[in-house]
């Protein structure tokens, strides 16, 4: 086979080339710290890290989800909280009604409890950044107002909707105490038919005492689902952590360069571009005459 002095040369040209896009490549790596930065560098590697990196955007966005929603739910705890607050000293004035010496104090006691129930009502219609928290799926109509007649009255027929976030690939959590399970807890109607009592000058009947008391015990058991719903959330957040962290190490795996290993492989390449051009100096000035 005839060796030709343009072979030689092309075939010496394209040993350099490749020995400098390795020498390139290693002080890319080193450079960067990353294994693999563009997806031609490694197909396989390459699409594994795209979609280890979907899933910790995934993870963030679960997290946001999280914190935005306990963030809505503790202020509806506050809001209970306040709420339960005034039925106790509903509780308590009630209690004192029953006894014959606080019968000319009748009107200072019903004011008392009249002020109580507006503060009950006005916890009943807090906001959380612009949403009215017991709501339901209407955003613009307070849950709870007075009628005509003064009787706290459910106004929307949306009240009953459910606020969901996504807190995982497959899991929602509801975030919301709706308007209907608070006027189904049995509380409303009770506080209503006190108030009538009260209006008539009359204290309420041991009965009456006792439905507002179930109407109290109900409002409290939804207060211990929202204590649920932030306990499911923490636990879903922990584990979101855990994978979190996981996958962080799996792509750190990925990426992760061995410096000591990338600097003996560039002093390799580094020599194997010395002696190519030692060994083109003393070839390629030659003719092929100089070797007949």
């Amino acid at each position: 086979m005839r060796v030709t002095e343009g072979v030689i040369t092309e075939k010496y040209i394209f040993n350099q080339n490749r020995i400098n896009q390795k020498m390139l490549e290693l002080q890319s790596q080193l450079t960067s710290n990353k294994k693999v930065e563009n997806l031609s560098d490694n197909v396989g590697a390459a699409l594994d890290i795209v979609s280890l990196d979907s899933k910790l955007n995934k993870f963030d966005s679960y997290k946001k989800n999280i914190d935005n929603a306990k963030n809505f739910i503790n202020s509806s705890i506050n809001s209970f909280d306040n709420a339960i607050s005034n039925m106790e000293q509903i509780i308590q004035k009630v209690e004192t009604m029953d006894d014959a010496i606080n019968k000319e104090n009748y009107p200072t006691i019903i004011k008392s409890i009249k002020d109580s129930v507006e503060s009950i009502v006005r916890s009943l219609n807090e906001k959380h950044n612009g949403m009215y928290l017991f709501g339901g799926t209407n955003y613009s109509q307070e849950p709870f107002s007075f009628d005509a007649d003064g009787k706290i009255v459910l106004n929307s027929a949306d009240a009953g909707g459910e606020l969901k976030v996504k807190v995982g690939s497959n899991f929602t959590e509801t975030i919301n105490i709706s308007g209907d399970k608070i006027n189904n807890s049995g509380l409303i109607s009770s506080l209503n038919a006190i108030m009538d009592k009260l209006n008539n000058g009359e204290a309420p009947t041991k009965v009456l005492k006792d439905t507002f008391t179930e109407g109290y015990n109900g409002f409290l058991a939804l207060q211990t689902q929202n204590g649920e719903k932030i306990n499911r959330l923490d636990d879903i957040g922990l584990l979101l952590e855990n994978n979190t962290t996981n996958t962080q190490n799996l792509l750190v795996d990925k990426q992760a360069i061995d410096p000591a290993k990338l600097i003996v492989d560039l002093q390799y390449q580094d020599y194997l571009l010395q002696m190519s051009n030692k060994l083109s100096a003393t070839i390629l000035p030659k003719s092929l005459l100089d070797y007949i």
